[in-house]
């Protein structure tokens, strides 16, 4: 009976190391979903004269700059499995900003492979590069960061100066995501892209306006309560009704807020 209880505790704890080993080996898979360049949504002939290429590190970012002779920027970072191409339409309508649309690593027509480290340092080496290029010379930059890239434009707004922050469906930080949906993994120690977001909201002085989906499937609520509160005062909280973490774009009051937002600043 003795060895009987001893061999199926074995089992058991093979199973559970296999378990930490595949979700360590394969958590970009889990993780990142790149999308390719598609022609839905938007005629991309219409937008080629906007086209955009930075190389960083031997690696070619590619996308879109939208009204390249305006003075003031946002800089945008999509959720895991976003094309940002599919914006172009949307994002056309903001003429008092240019608009940066850059595919991360291994989306659209950008070559590489993303992970937490490389597409920080992609961030950092873009805002750099549009604000030392740009003419005339950028007055004012806003951060946009959805899903996913909240985490990254939290990280920028860190160690870059900016003058707001918009966020949409933000989470406080992946391994915190993990812990509620995989409560028996040790997930400090699988984690290879935390994404922080409440490491990196900590003593920003700038404004921020955070768009919560009311139906949210992907982002639990106290997910994005927790960051809302550590943000602090500075933090304009909306809660964008009947939606979902995918249509969330879809509501008026949605663009109402960011047009609310940028007319403020």
């Amino acid at each position: 009976m003795k060895e009987t209880t001893i061999s199926f505790l074995m089992i058991i704890l093979s199973l559970y190391v296999l378990i930490c080993a595949l979700i360590y080996f394969f958590q970009d898979k889990l993780l990142f979903f790149p999308a390719k360049l598609t022609q839905s949504g938007s005629d991309l002939k219409e937008y080629e004269k906007d086209e955009i290429t930075i190389n960083h590190k031997d690696i070619n970012l590619h996308g879109w700059l939208l009204n390249p002779d305006q003075p003031n920027l946002i800089l945008y970072y999509g959720g895991n499995a976003e094309e940002v191409s599919w914006n172009l339409d949307d994002f056309q309508a903001w003429k008092d900003y240019s608009v940066l649309l850059l595919n991360y690593r291994g989306y659209g027509k950008s070559d590489g492979s993303p992970g937490q480290k490389e597409l920080f340092s992609d961030a950092l080496y873009v805002y750099d590069y549009m604000l030392n290029k740009s003419e005339p010379r950028i007055k004012k930059t806003i951060v946009f960061g959805r899903s996913l890239g909240s985490g990254i434009a939290l990280y920028l707004a860190s160690k870059r100066p900016v003058d707001g922050i918009i966020l949409v469906t933000p989470y406080d930080s992946i391994k915190n995501l993990a812990k509620k949906f995989f409560p028996f993994l040790p997930a400090e120690l699988l984690l290879k892209h935390p994404f922080d977001s409440m490491k990196y909201a900590e003593n920003l002085h700038v404004p921020v306006l955070v768009l919560a989906a009311e139906n949210d499937e992907v982002i639990p609520s106290e997910s994005t309560q927790a960051l809302i509160d550590k943000l602090g005062k500075n933090c304009k909280p909306v809660l964008i009704k009947n939606a979902g973490h995918n249509d969330i774009q879809l509501s008026a009051s949605y663009w109402e807020a960011i047009n609310r937002f940028l007319n403020d600043e």
